[in-house]
């Protein structure tokens, strides 16, 4: 994996973590810009031409970097969904007023 490779997928992955921080969105972009990224992919398959097929490859690689930072901050603020304690247990709560005896 050439240099080239690396920094464009880890520019891609903070590019993306820092998009999602400015600008709220949800999934639905984040699957429109990995549907992208796979029309991309596709075309570098099926178009042979090696003028702009490693640029487009680049192209594609950063948007799959990108919905993965931009997914990476998506679930660090929402979070995963917890589910809540089934009906009919009981909670108890307390305070600690020191530190134990070790």
């Amino acid at each position: 994996m050439s240099a080239q490779w690396f920094y464009t997928i880890a520019i891609g992955v903070v590019g993306g973590i820092a998009l999602r921080s400015f600008f709220v969105f949800g999934w639905p972009v984040i699957y429109t810009i990995v549907l992208v990224a796979l029309a991309l992919s596709l075309v570098v398959r099926v178009y042979k031409e090696r003028d702009h097929q490693k640029m487009v490859a680049l192209l594609a690689a950063f948007l799959f970097a990108v919905a993965i930072g931009a997914a990476r901050m998506e679930v660090a603020e929402v979070g995963w969904p917890q589910a809540s304690p089934p009906i009919g247990t009981e909670t108890f709560e307390g305070v600690v007023v020191r530190e134990p005896d070790v």
